[in-house]
């Protein structure tokens, strides 16, 4: 039913944009259900969620705190970067989340996102700079799978 739920908010597109920032904005929620509603926003790439999205990246709960980052890779919003590079360095933050973060911040401008990684790999403290390198190496692999298969 949920796939069901999901499939047809993605086929609406835009209709459904304010109605999902509702629900993954809304703390009286099931965490899965706000996760859900954030990773969907990402899907459809509707900049309109980005504020939602970004508000997330502060949120108390952890799943929808991680879909809503890995959201706003899938969005490339530029209003995303200082939010991302927060959680990136926040050491309070989960590992993979920092992670998702990097990648995120990676998506959302290369150009800028690089060098900054690239510090935070060598002179951060471990878990950021082990999320850092993670990014780092996934972005390399997906340059790579680029030019060998055309796509990532």
């Amino acid at each position: 039913m949920r796939m069901d739920a999901e499939c047809a908010c993605i086929a609406a597109g835009a209709l459904c944009v304010a109605a999902l920032c509702d629900v993954a904005h809304d703390a009286t929620q099931a965490d899965e259900a706000r996760w859900r509603a954030a990773t969907i926003l990402g899907d459809l790439g509707d900049n309109r969620a980005a504020p939602t999205l970004i508000a997330l990246c502060a949120d108390e709960s952890h799943d929808p705190r991680q879909g809503a980052i890995w959201a706003l890779g899938w969005l490339r919003h530029a209003g995303a970067f200082e939010s991302l590079l927060r959680v990136v360095n926040d050491m309070r933050e989960d590992e993979q989340v920092r992670f998702v973060a990097a990648c995120s911040l990676l998506s959302v401008d290369t150009a800028r996102a690089y060098p900054l990684l690239l510090e935070l790999s060598k002179n951060a403290p471990d878990g950021v700079r082990r999320a850092a390198r993670a990014a780092l190496a996934n972005l390399a692999e997906r340059q790579r799978s680029r030019e060998v298969f055309g796509h990532e």
